[in-house]
């Protein structure tokens, strides 16, 4: 598989080998936010409406966007779909426009949040929902782990690894 070079970032990472750390450039999928809006006619005009953010790589976001509304059942077949576009200047942003009076299921659009150790990023309902309130000022210029806590996450997590395999 050839890789799209404008969805992968080269970055600088550090690697441990036998307690020796060594910095070394490593490439890394790109991943961005993708807010999908939904524009679509009511008794009272024209809605246009977030209903879901999703991280992805870059690139596909029509067929994405689309996909998401049917296997979601937002929309019952992909005929119902009348344009998909990015809003000018905001790749991070797509509209779909639905056909005349086609309703969308908005109610498959919401979801129940449970807690988990993800970003928190996928099921929000708009880009702005991401911001939280958190001070980014508060964090601190730098963070450090000490080796043995990485040591010791290590050796822990292949505990539990090969506590599986004996089971």
């Amino acid at each position: 598989m050839q890789l799209n070079m404008s969805q992968t970032e080269q970055v600088t990472v550090i690697k441990f080998i036998e307690s020796k750390a060594s910095a070394i450039n490593d490439l890394v999928a790109v991943e961005e936010p993708l807010e999908i809006q939904l524009a679509y006619s009511t008794a009272t005009g024209q809605m246009q409406k977030p209903v879901a953010v999703t991280m992805r790589t870059p690139g596909h976001d029509r067929e994405l966007a689309a996909g998401f509304l049917f296997t979601e059942g937002i929309i019952r077949h992909l005929e119902a779909i009348e344009d998909i576009r990015h809003i000018p200047g905001d790749e991070n942003r797509i509209v779909v426009a639905l056909k005349e009076n086609i309703l969308p299921n908005l109610q498959k659009a919401e979801r129940n949040f449970y807690t988990t150790s993800s970003c928190g990023i996928c099921g929000k309902a708009s880009i702005d929902a991401i911001e939280t309130g958190w001070e980014h000022s508060q964090a601190p210029e730098k963070q450090e782990i000490k080796e043995d806590v990485l040591h010791s996450r290590r050796e822990s997590g292949c505990e539990r690894h090969r506590g599986r395999e004996a089971a």
